[in-house]
């Protein structure tokens, strides 16, 4: 796996840890300043922080899903993975991604070499 290609994938199963508090600031931040208008309509700007703020919590969920998508994968093909660990991996990842994406990057992924194809080498049948 390319040096590039491991540092976006890092990035990916990171996101969520980095993401978490500032969603939180900023949707209290929202409850904070919510305009109270006589007239019942929100002004526009509030609108458009808000249509913002979805459109990048969408980019962050896809974002979060294609990382684990790429994790279970890896842990699926790759041959240094023992059957009871790739599935005792396979679960964790499917039920509390975000939380066992890093640690397998860091166990794994880092550590995997520069030259190697990122699911293993081919096994012959």
């Amino acid at each position: 796996m390319k040096r590039w290609k491991k540092v976006l994938l890092g990035l990916g199963t990171h996101w969520f840890l980095v993401y978490l508090p500032l969603v939180l600031i900023l949707v209290f931040t929202f409850i904070a300043t919510i305009p109270k208008s006589g007239k019942g309509e929100p002004p526009a700007a509030f609108v458009v922080a808000m249509v913002i703020f979805m459109l990048i919590h969408l980019f962050s969920i896809f974002v979060m899903l294609v990382s684990q998508g790429f994790c279970i994968a890896y842990v699926v093909k790759h041959t240094r993975f023992i059957p009871n660990e790739r599935m005792l991996w396979a679960l964790l990842l499917a039920f509390v991604g975000v939380l066992a994406m890093p640690v397998l990057y860091w166990m794994y992924i880092f550590k995997h070499p520069v030259g190697e194809p990122f699911f293993g080498p081919k096994e012959s049948l």
